[in-house]
């Protein structure tokens, strides 16, 4: 099963039908272990979510570069102290924080 891609609904829809079917077998598709139990599927899913959480990626695009790295981390800093009236903020965060920003308080 750890090489399909599944849907999130297709996957609620299996947890489910789990909680109603609680001694059902889900099947799998593979020719080796055709169908999962209950908690079989839920130990496979908790993997496939540890997996994808801690998969290591390498950064892509433009947070492979420090200079979008440290001024994200300056905007947190900054949009993160209310009180403070923000000059400049990465064009990311711009719209959505907009109204912090002095030119938009004159």
């Amino acid at each position: 099963m750890e090489k399909h891609q599944y849907s999130v609904k297709k996957l609620q829809a299996v947890r489910q039908w789990l909680k109603t079917h609680p001694t059902g077998l889900v099947p799998t598709g593979q020719w080796t272990n055709p169908t999962l139990t209950g908690p079989e599927w839920h130990t496979w899913f908790m993997d496939c979510l540890n997996i994808k959480i801690n998969r290591n990626d390498t950064a892509r695009g433009r947070k492979d570069c420090p200079d979008w790295f440290f001024e994200i981390k300056r905007a947190s800093y900054q949009i993160n102290h209310p009180r403070l009236i923000i000059d400049r903020l990465p064009k990311d965060l711009k719209v959505r924080f907009e109204y912090r920003l002095r030119e938009n308080m004159i």
